[in-house]
């Protein structure tokens, strides 16, 4: 089934923040990327745990249509922690600054940079499947002849049941 399919704009759309974790994981190293992998695995799991309470809270201050509602307080629960963990990043940052790790902090910021990067790759694309299904943008061919759509989002999937349940 593998030889069948082929690279097209959603792979290409998949592979460029995963590609682009990897210049970010090299570039700031293994130490700080840490920091930002664990703000990512807590923002998806704060976010699924808690996004339906975010919805009510910010159903009473902002008018957001019924459709939509959940995923924006997805986002905005997300976004919220990742903010928060990303300054106390930057605090851990400064407070290890004095420690050289050189080549292996690089080398394995870069492994820690395309996990980061995956992560945040399936979360949108749990987002966008979910929104595919109800008003169906995506042609069933173009996610047929992907190969990195249904990894990630079946990936994305699983970890949505585990944490859901």
């Amino acid at each position: 089934m593998i030889n069948n399919l082929t690279v097209n704009y959603i792979d290409v759309i998949i592979l460029l923040p995963l590609v682009y974790g990897a210049y970010k994981g090299f570039t700031l190293g293994l130490i700080v990327e840490m920091s930002t992998l664990f703000a990512l695995v807590l923002g998806v799991f704060i976010s699924l745990r808690y996004a339906v309470n975010v919805e009510g809270f910010l159903k009473d201050f902002v008018a957001l249509p019924e459709s939509y509602a959940y995923y924006i307080a997805f986002a905005v629960t997300f976004l919220l922690v990742i903010i928060v963990m990303h300054l106390l990043g930057k605090l851990l940052t400064k407070l290890i600054d004095m420690v050289s790790l050189g080549l292996f902090n690089k080398l394995f910021g870069i492994v820690l940079g395309v996990l980061k990067a995956a992560i945040v790759v399936c979360v949108v694309l749990f987002i966008v499947n979910a929104l595919d299904v109800r008003y169906d943008f995506i042609s069933a061919k173009t996610k047929g002849d992907s190969l990195l759509y249904k990894p990630f989002v079946n990936f994305a999937n699983g970890v949505y049941e585990s944490v859901i349940k």
